[in-house]
């Protein structure tokens, strides 16, 4: 599937080119929706590392688990304002883009954070606090080396097992993405015990696996 190109000789404001892979991705499917949705981390990172950075270091300052869910969805809703309010008169579209938004949003913080435990990117104070406090709490808490651990998420979520899938999920939108275990259940369609359990069954797998490295 070809995306639409802007008009000639005008400048694509970045919120124009997300929306335009945005609408792209919610009709696409298989292989071309994950191709899509990567281009859509990389235009969320983007504006991650532009904007939302200095706003979500006051989130996080001192936190080992999740930020609070109330000003972290206003945190989100500032950013993605524009982007959304250009589909102001389309309820589903702007429903579906704010759930996938905000999952790249978590995605791209646990991409900092790893990055920030390989030693790749220090350059920002409050977020490498904010990583070594969530490092020592894994380790203290669940006896799991984090930075380990991200990199098995990732390979989770682009890997073809769904359930796999749906645990770094979970796990990334509970950790990194400011969602309650009841909010998350209420978006995938269970109870909060099960994403509770699953998540508790994520837990452990990554436990054996970090431990057999």
């Amino acid at each position: 599937m070809s995306l639409p190109l802007p008009p000639e000789h005008s400048p694509e404001t970045p919120e124009a080119r997300l929306e335009r892979l945005l609408t792209a991705y919610h009709a696409a499917d298989g292989e071309e929706k994950r191709r899509l949705a990567a281009e859509c981390l990389v235009e969320v990172t983007a504006m991650f590392e532009q904007a939302l950075r200095d706003r979500l270091s006051r989130l996080f300052r001192g936190k080992t688990e999740q930020p609070d869910s109330a000003a972290y969805t206003a945190v989100l809703g500032s950013l993605f304002e524009r982007l959304l309010n250009r589909r102001s008169s389309d309820a589903e579209w702007r429903a579906r883009s704010a759930r996938e938004l905000r999952g790249w949003v978590a995605q791209a913080l646990a991409n900092k954070v790893r990055d920030v435990l390989r030693g790749r990117d220090r350059r920002e104070r409050v977020l490498v606090d904010y990583a070594e406090a969530q490092a020592q709490h894994f380790a203290a808490k669940h006896h799991i080396e984090l930075a380990p651990a991200l990199g098995v998420l990732d390979v989770w979520k682009q890997g073809t097992d769904p359930r796999r899938s749906t645990n770094a999920r979970i796990l990334h939108e509970h950790y990194y993405g400011g969602r309650r275990i009841s909010e998350i259940a209420v978006e995938l369609g269970v109870d909060s015990k099960t994403v509770s359990n699953r998540k508790a069954e994520a837990l452990a797998e990554l436990r054996e696996l970090c431990h057999e490295r």
